[in-house]
């Protein structure tokens, strides 16, 4: 599998508030969970790719890119050229895993490994 955009997170002051807007504007969108806080998925998107609200934390201040790799480990590698290192420990979310880094820029980037 080649790496793909898997999709984006918006960090909102106010999760509802965003989701009815995207809502209203003719999106999809459904309150869900999946191994983290509550959110919403606001589509549709193409094949394999959401936009998901979740609420701004302190932690999670910043809107990140969700991207599909063949493997966190060598992704991880890849970033360690440029000097970056992993913002979270991996965590599993059942048919996956993901971790956090940031791109060059200090962009949030969410890799995601399917099992």
């Amino acid at each position: 599998m080649a790496t793909t955009i898997a999709g984006f997170i918006l960090r909102a002051a106010n999760r509802q508030e965003t989701a009815r807007f995207y809502a209203e504007l003719g999106l999809r969108v459904n309150e869900h969970q999946h191994g983290g806080p509550i959110h919403h998925e606001v589509g549709p998107m193409s094949d394999g790719c959401v936009m998901e609200v979740y609420t701004r934390s302190p932690a999670f201040s910043q809107d990140a890119l969700m991207l599909n790799v063949d493997s966190i480990d060598v992704s991880l590698q890849v970033a360690a050229k440029f000097g970056i290192q992993a913002k979270t420990d991996a965590r599993d979310m059942g048919d996956a895993r993901f971790i956090y880094i940031a791109d060059p820029d200090g962009r949030p980037l969410m890799l995601i490994e399917k099992k």
